[in-house]
């Protein structure tokens, strides 16, 4: 064992013992709830983790230095299909590989000081943790919010069940090596869009969150004005039907070039079906066919993202034409694969680039989903004004193994049934999670007692982790942490800790906060208050994670460099809404800081402090409110600058005291002072460097446990 972690183990030993980050049951008046994102276990925590881990922990633990009663943890969000396809590979369990995985990431994040109160932090996959968002679910269910519709799936014949992107290699089934085909499947959306528009409403209230995080709250709801318009689809014989088409605020419909339509949308399909010129239009059949060789080419889920990075749009002409009263021409009806049909109404109305009429895909860049209601709008192009939404319903059913069991029913005599609350956690399929079969499987009906067949799926993660904040408080979960959350005394989360690229999970968390608002669960139906958001870490190569196998093993650079200059190179690297440009050669200047830390203490051995009972100066108090509001404004990077400054002031008075004569124990004293309160600011940035010089200078309580005097917190209450 090498002195380091001999240091790191002494360390986490004696804060367990005292205690020292334990959240009191129900906070007093200054209470901060601080909540990381929960990372997944599929394998190691990597660099890339370490910026928001050691951002939430920094966080955490000046607020307990400045007096605040705080409760800080996190969830491992153990369920998914990476766990899954790991297991499988592995010849194990997925429980088992889970299992395995938070064992180590649970050491990885002590060793790298991460100071949460561990007897709350929750596994999702536990059925005591799961129960609960099946109960979640069946409150959505009863409310109205949950419905069934069918949906496009990529479908694995051999295997009977649905692919993810990830599952299609080539082509083909990463399993069987079959080429699966699309089809209709019977899929659970949660009713996102009711509550569209009060959660569009609210962003501006958010004054703690970032703007970047606000604009990309805006942007992922993404509003639209315009107009609905019914236009008759027509022949040379007449008129056969209609389609609803949405015309964007600044384009008339006279001025239109085509009409682009989401592949495979319905709406099209009937047209189709009824057009009297069969030599006109494609076929149903063909359509349907031409249509699942694009989505084949380019996964409706994945539409928008690929084509950012490039992705070459397509479509094709369906033959449709639709006229508008007035003019004299007609307009052509274009299907197109960069709008996705289980968006919701995808029909938009576009104007082509002048130079090139044939470059339709340009032209639809405005287009956005439809989730208005439906209104006959005036065929002359005015219309009926709808403002038209971005944001979707939420498909939540998986047909994966490894995941919480949706909890319903279905009965031959009393159709869909849900699981009574009494009889939670349900699980039908055998420990370890789903299986295949279990569409197979039979359990009795909760209403007749007749045999029902299970849903044969498991839900989507994320809905796991949509109330993982109300779950913090407990340090289990035997009573309902929805009723628990309105008297505990600890909501909203003062601070969440997540990258900016998890903005469509928080979409998800305000949805939940509003209907457990509209349930009286909650007062506030913002359930996070402060929220500053934080970008990538990057090497050469690209954004570092396990997927595209750079990780920079944290473990190894851990027991390199030890935890508290990985958490000194991070956070002077941590400038707001910029990524991290990682590369090892941001350590070594971490190193020389906390040696120079160390030597500054060997200089004023002897001059133990004495000054935490004496009044402190006013340019002390001054420099601590200023790091106090670097800390929460999210610059780490400017309050290190800040100490480190300090420091440097403090060596050189040091140097002048030691060559005049006049140096002695008062100046000793006087520098001692200052450099105490250095050591308990730079504490929450190096904690286990800190904790041995803390111990030097004669303190029995580790610097953790330190709290600044009333005058030098008293300006650090906004969290």
């Amino acid at each position: 064992m090498s002195h380091t972690q001999a240091v790191i183990e002494k360390w986490l030993a004696r804060w367990d013992a005292l205690q020292c980050f334990a959240a009191p049951d129900a906070p007093g008046q200054r209470k901060f709830f601080n909540f990381d994102s929960a990372p997944f276990p599929s394998g190691a925590l990597h660099v890339g983790h370490a910026r928001n881990y050691v951002l939430g922990d920094v966080m955490a633990r000046f607020k307990r230095l400045t007096g605040h009663d705080v409760l800080y943890t996190t969830n491992f969000d153990a369920f998914g299909l990476p766990n899954e396809l790991a297991a499988e590979a592995a010849n194990t369990t997925p429980d088992s590989l889970t299992l395995a995985n938070i064992q180590c990431m649970t050491r990885t994040l002590r060793n790298l000081g991460i100071s949460y109160d561990w007897h709350r932090v929750k596994t999702t996959s536990d059925p005591q943790y799961f129960k609960w968002t099946q109960w979640l679910f069946l409150k959505l269910f009863e409310a109205g919010y949950v419905y069934r519709k069918l949906l496009p799936a990529t479908w694995c014949e051999s295997c009977g069940t649905v692919l993810a992107d990830m599952q299609v290699v080539n082509g083909s089934c990463w399993r069987c090596g079959n080429p699966p085909v699309r089809r209709d499947t019977a899929q659970w959306f949660i009713r996102l869009t009711a509550a569209t528009e009060q959660l569009l409403a609210g962003i501006d209230a958010l004054d703690r969150w970032s703007v970047r995080s606000r604009r990309l709250m805006r942007g992922h709801i993404g509003a639209l004005q315009g107009t609905a318009v019914e236009l008759p689809a027509v022949t040379a014989a007449g008129a056969y039907g209609t389609l609803r088409v949405f015309v964007p605020v600044g384009l008339r419909i006279e001025d239109v070039d085509y009409i682009a339509s989401a592949c495979g949308h319905p709406a099209v399909r009937v047209l189709l079906e009824a057009c009297p010129s069969r030599h006109q239009a494609v076929t149903a059949g063909d359509y349907d066919k031409r249509c699942r060789a694009m989505s084949a080419a380019l996964p409706p889920e994945r539409i928008r993202r690929r084509n950012k990075s490039g992705a070459t749009r397509g479509g094709f002409d369906t033959g449709i034409r639709v006229c508008v009263p007035g003019c004299e021409r007609t307009i052509p009806v274009w299907a197109v694969n960069h709008l996705a049909v289980s968006s919701g109404a995808r029909i938009c109305a576009c104007k082509a680039p002048a130079s090139d009429g044939e470059r339709y895909a340009a032209a639809a860049l405005a287009a956005r989903d439809c989730n208005a209601p439906h209104a006959r709008g005036d065929a002359s192009g005015h219309g009926t004004p709808v403002t038209r939404y971005q944001v979707h319903d939420w498909p939540v059913s998986r047909e994966r193994r490894w995941g919480t069991p949706l909890p319903l029913v279905d009965c031959a005599h009393c159709g869909t049934v849900a699981i009574p609350y009494d009889a939670l956690p349900f699980s039908a399929a055998a420990p370890g999670g789903m299986t295949a079969a279990m569409a197979a499987n039979h359990v009795s009906c909760p209403s007749c007692r007749r045999p029902a067949r299970p849903e044969p799926y498991t839900l989507d993660c994320y809905l796991d982790d949509s109330w993982c904040f109300l779950s913090a408080p407990s340090k289990d979960l035997r009573t309902n942490p929805f009723v628990d959350c309105r008297s505990n005394g600890w909501f909203p989360v003062d601070h969440y800790h997540a990258g900016y690229d998890t903005y469509t999970y928080l979409h998800v968390y305000r949805f939940i906060g509003w209907f457990l608002k509209s349930e009286g669960l909650l007062e506030d139906a913002e359930i996070i208050r402060a929220y500053a958001g934080h970008d990538l870490v990057m090497d050469e190569a690209g954004k570092i994670g396990k997927r595209n196998g750079a990780d920079h093993g944290l473990d190894r650079l851990l027991e390199e460099y030890g935890p508290d200059a990985l958490r000194i190179a991070v956070c002077r690297a941590a400038a707001p809404g910029k990524p991290i440009k990682w590369t090892p050669a941001l350590l070594e200047p971490a190193v020389r800081l906390l040696r120079r830390f160390e030597s500054t203490a060997e200089m004023l051995r002897g001059h133990a402090a004495a000054g935490m009972n004496r009044p402190d100066s006013r340019q002390s108090s001054a420099f601590t409110r200023r790091v106090a509001g670097l800390i929460q404004d999210y610059r780490p990077h400017a309050a290190l600058a800040l100490i480190e400054a300090r420091l440097e002031q403090l060596r050189r008075r040091l140097r002048v005291a030691r060559q005049a004569s006049a140096g002695g124990e008062r100046h000793g004293s006087k520098n001692a002072d200052d450099f105490e309160r250095l050591v308990m600011l730079f504490s929450v940035f190096a904690p286990f460097t800190c904790e041995e010089i803390w111990e030097r200078m004669g303190h029995g309580e580790p610097v953790s446990m330190s709290r600044l005097p009333p005058n030098e917190n008293s300006g650090c209450k906004r969290p």
